[in-house]
């Protein structure tokens, strides 16, 4: 569920923001089936991870700056907030607080469009000692990562 607002001070100038809540406490947890029988044994119960995941809510901001009639400029920052309690947190699905920064450009002519973008996510380091691990379903260590993603689109109107 989202919602969100833009302001447009001039014609060449747009601000916007939004909240997003996202339902995270619906997911309980994650069955995990071994092919191996090595594996199994190795593992037994721990084939489900518990997540206690709970509900978050998103935040994201943007501006977009029309250079031209076909050229625009964008930028913007996001939160997005971790759902898990540390002796939750594992390998498979590396769940910590990001903050986003995203730029990217626009070029629009006639029925063509190109969208070109970037984005990085990057959070603190989540640290889960031996203990939270074996009280949950986690795994120790430190857990991180950053993200970049590229991203291009091209449009053509019919």
């Amino acid at each position: 569920i989202g919602a969100g607002i833009a302001y447009k001070p001039t014609n060449k100038l747009t601000f916007t923001a939004d909240v997003q809540y996202t339902n995270w406490k619906k997911m309980t947890n994650i069955e995990m089936k071994f092919d191996s029988a090595a594996v199994q044994a190795i593992v037994g119960d721990r084939a489900t991870y518990e997540l206690r995941w709970k509900d978050t809510f998103q935040l994201r901001f943007g501006v977009e700056y029309k250079a031209s009639k076909s050229f625009s400029l964008r930028a913007g920052y996001y939160y997005d907030p971790d759902p898990t309690d540390n002796p939750t947190q594992n390998i498979i699905l590396p769940e910590i607080t990001y903050h986003w920064i995203t730029v990217g450009f626009g070029y629009h002519t006639g029925n063509f469009s190109i969208d070109v973008g970037f984005e990085h996510g990057f959070g603190q380091d989540v640290e889960v000692g031996l203990a939270e691990a074996l009280y949950g379903s986690g795994m120790a260590g430190t857990h991180g990562i950053d993200i970049t993603v590229p991203n291009i689109s091209f449009s053509y109107k019919f």
